[in-house]
């Protein structure tokens, strides 16, 4: 009796397991996710959304009925993430995410970028907090079919590229464009004018810190604020210089930090300065 009962626990325990098992069977989704991004000018372009197919069906007229919005995808919102703000058909995108939404129609298709990221199903889109809208003009006639939605990019440039949207014989294609050109101008004329101070005083506290060349270390930091207007560079001259083993040059740095920053109401590197003179004795 005793082993009967075990072995039908034992049966009990296995069957449940399999049908567990069963319950938790991976399928491939109906509409597989997708993420695909692009450098675009000095930034990045990333688009993530579910891709449906055709599946013999009619698309553009029935699946998504023209006139309403549609999600740009299935399942969640399509999302769209500009690394730096961008021109979107002529219209300012700040940096950000973005829900791509559209409404597609026979000659001409509304784009809309939400910042909701919540919305779900076209037919509850809302205008609030919508940060752009523009139309584009689809191309009818592709001269593939295109079975499975699909996002890309098309046309790259150094400054720009078209996120192309296909399905069916449809391509919708958004012009994104940036500003390089300055940008590029203001890195070499930057170049061109050498280092920075911030540049001379992030070197002379490396030096300092890692025991390179003190000489050196003196000669960043003296680069760093050449006028002697900085209190949070004057303390750190006055390290430099005490472990040069140049005690009245430390003195007279920290006494010109610690005016600064009364100056500057920092009572932090008031405080800094002040346990720095203590500890050399040369507080008055």
């Amino acid at each position: 009796m005793r082993r009967t009962l075990m072995l039908s626990c034992v049966l009990f325990s296995f069957l449940a397991l399999t049908i567990s098992t069963q319950a938790q069977l991976d399928m491939p989704a109906p509409s597989p996710f997708s993420e695909i991004t692009q450098a675009v000018g000095l930034g990045e372009v990333t688009v993530a959304y579910s891709r449906p197919s055709m599946k013999g069906r009619t698309i553009f007229g029935e699946l998504v009925p023209f006139g309403s919005a549609w999600r740009t995808g299935a399942n969640a919102s399509t999302k769209v993430t500009f690394s730096e703000d961008v021109m979107l058909e002529g219209k300012a995108v700040p940096a950000g995410t973005y829900s791509l939404y559209t409404i597609p129609g026979k000659t001409a298709w509304t784009v809309m970028l939400h910042k909701s990221m919540s919305l779900l199903m076209g037919d509850r889109y809302t205008e609030d907090e919508e940060q752009v809208r523009f139309t584009i003009t689809p191309m009818n006639d592709f001269p593939l079919t295109v079975e499975t939605f699909t996002i890309g990019f098309d046309n790259v440039k150094s400054n720009g590229a078209e996120l192309a949207m296909y399905w069916e014989n449809t391509r919708a294609a958004i012009g994104i464009t940036t500003e390089v050109d300055s940008k590029v101008m203001a890195q070499i004329e930057e170049t061109l004018a050498g280092p920075s101070q911030n540049f001379y005083f992030n070197a002379a506290t490396y030096f300092y810190e890692n025991g390179k060349d003190i000489a050196q270390a003196e000669a960043f930091i003296a680069k760093a604020d050449p006028n002697e207007e900085r209190f949070w560079m004057q303390t750190w001259k006055a390290r430099i210089m005490e472990k040069a083993g140049k005690p009245e040059q430390a003195i007279a740095a920290s006494k010109k930090a610690l005016a600064l920053a009364e100056k500057a109401g920092n009572g932090d590197y008031v405080k800094i300065n002040k346990d720095l003179l203590t500890k050399w004795n040369a507080l008055n």
